[in-house]
């Protein structure tokens, strides 16, 4: 009898073993499982006096940290805590408000070799393609997939703010997993999730993705110059033509085109070519057709001139935007690349 019973008592526990380490294989073989295994070390959790927390990448050696803007603009008491579990004071290095990215430095980790996510360029994921959202559930198997729905979307806050060349997804996100990475099928890193919620709200019905090439620029930015240097273009005033005008003159189907009235001597648009208008009126129609009208800026038109001048400073220095235009009344559009300077204040 105690024979039998030792039997089937080992008999249990094999099987019990077997399937749990056929679980552990199944697990292990899971994609979400895998990119959390990889990236949960490099991932912190950011607390502020506000009460608001996100997620944060340490992304370079130092202490670095790369985290969402609106979570630590404003605030002075930064707390970090680590995936070990360990808590540590930050220090605000710089924020890149135009870009919603703000770069933390931990102190006790100065002069200290750490492991970090190394950053690396990819190519932007095209509209259709599935992306992994990373949060901290993905270690129990619980999905976490959307679908791109464009890949150069712009976010407007209450017509004062703009956002420029996000990843629009079809899903939702918590504030409190805000600065979680994204990956691609192939499990590389394509960006950092941001929320562009109600401050009441605790998610955001629409999850948008900072590109991983902007947070790289970003971070370089902050880390270099502890804040982010506004690009320079040279043109410092344009006039939006009227729907008139810009129907009865130049025969365009809308009013999204703007006249340059100053452009400074010496300033990269002013070296690449660009002209100024001449006999422009107050109200935008009687332009002498003498000058160049901006019709677009890298393929995208504008609703209003705050807006334009906005998406020049979300880009950084050394970038090169392509202005598109019409120059002395002509049918033919040109375009026009400016590399951007430094503006110095």
């Amino acid at each position: 009898m105690m024979k039998r019973a030792i039997i089937l008592l080992l008999t249990f526990f094999t099987i019990t073993f077997a399937s749990s380490a056929f679980a552990a294989e199944k697990i292990s073989k899971n994609p979400d499982y895998s990119l959390y295994k990889k990236y949960s070390p490099y991932l912190v959790r950011v607390e502020t006096e506000c009460e608001l927390t996100s997620l944060g990448m340490m992304i370079m050696n130092g202490g670095y940290v790369l985290v969402p803007a609106e979570t630590v603009d404003g605030t002075s008491d930064i707390r970090i805590k680590l995936s070990s579990g360990g808590r540590f004071n930050a220090k605000l290095v710089g924020i890149d408000r135009y870009n919603n990215l703000a770069l933390l430095r931990i102190p006790a980790f100065y002069g200290k070799k750490i492991s970090y996510l190394d950053l690396k360029p990819v190519e932007t994921p095209k509209k259709g393609q599935k992306l992994r959202l990373f949060s901290e559930k993905m270690n129990n198997n619980t999905k976490n997939i959307v679908n791109i729905i464009e890949t150069d979307e712009k976010v407007t806050i209450d017509k004062e703010e703009y956002y420029f060349n996000m990843l629009k997804t079809d899903g939702d996100v918590k504030y409190e997993n805000t600065g979680a990475p994204a990956f691609n099928e192939k499990g590389e890193l394509i960006g950092m999730t941001v929320y562009f919620g109600e401050k009441n709200k605790d998610y955001a019905d629409i999850a948008y993705i900072v590109p991983v090439n902007t947070m790289i620029k970003s971070a370089n930015e902050l880390k270099l110059y502890g804040r982010k240097r506004k690009p320079f273009s040279g043109i410092t005033k344009i006039t939006q033509l009227t729907k008139k005008f810009m129907i009865e003159k130049l025969h365009l189907p809308n009013d999204t085109c703007y006249v340059i009235e100053r452009i400074k001597n010496n300033s990269p648009a002013n070296n690449a070519g660009l002209r100024k208008g001449i006999g422009l009126s107050k109200q935008g129609y009687s332009f002498g057709l003498q000058g160049d009208i901006i019709v677009s800026i890298d393929g995208r038109t504008f609703d209003n001139e705050k807006e334009l001048f906005y998406y020049i400073k979300s880009k950084f220095v050394g970038d090169i935007i392509s202005i598109k235009l019409i120059r002395n009344g002509m049918p033919e559009m040109i375009t026009i690349p400016v590399k951007l300077g430094v503006k110095y204040e």
